[in-house]
């Protein structure tokens, strides 16, 4: 769908590249001007376009409560991403060697490397996207790829948490309880139930 959309578009971008330097655009009758705003400057763009459905998916199934940890992640993950790949586009311009100037000799032959690289993406896509469109119900998506909890689910983690409350205001009791210990006595408390809450 719109994720192998996404990739294609940038492989086409990416062959902008190859072309002028082949300069097939000089046969074509096309200047280099045109390819001033070539990779570098339209990529970027349909890189950002490309992830809005990413984003859009992950707002839908996204379980309440962890809304700010599931977008660190994405953006953590991306960024992991374009570091690795900045690494194996330098170890490919090793390998290759011949890429330095003046002659370029392997520059053409990085290029389409690097250009097919961007379909790579696509052969992901059938195991880490689940099956449906942006217009689907959310609910529905979400119980369907188990990435919300039932409401039983719910139920035992609310029961585990007050569960987790009442031991450690059991356990604050066998301790003397806040008298003996003043403010720490409150703040440890405080901490301990701060814990309780979370789980």
């Amino acid at each position: 769908g719109i994720f192998a959309l996404a990739q294609v578009l940038l492989l086409g971008v990416n062959m902008l590249d190859l072309i002028w330097v082949t300069r097939t655009n000089l046969a074509l009758g096309i200047p280099d001007k045109v390819f001033l705003f070539g990779e570098d400057l339209i990529s970027p763009m349909v890189r950002r376009l490309a992830e809005m459905p990413m984003l859009i998916l992950a707002a839908k199934l996204c379980p309440k409560g962890v809304e700010a940890t599931l977008f660190a992640l994405n953006m953590g993950v991306s960024n992991y991403g374009v570091s690795v790949g900045r690494y194996c586009g330098s170890f490919l311009l090793e390998s290759l060697g011949g890429v330095e100037g003046p002659e370029f000799k392997n520059l053409t032959l990085f290029i389409f490397i690097k250009s097919l690289t961007r379909l790579l993406p696509i052969l992901l896509i059938p195991g880490l996207v689940p099956k449906g469109n942006p217009d689907d119900d959310a609910a529905e998506m979400a119980e369907a790829h188990a990435m919300v909890p039932s409401d039983d689910e719910e139920e035992d983690s609310r029961r585990t948490s007050e569960d987790s409350r009442r031991a450690s205001e059991l356990q604050m009791s066998e301790l003397g309880g806040n008298e003996d210990f003043g403010p720490v006595g409150f703040e440890m408390k405080d901490r301990m139930l701060a814990g309780a809450d979370e789980l």
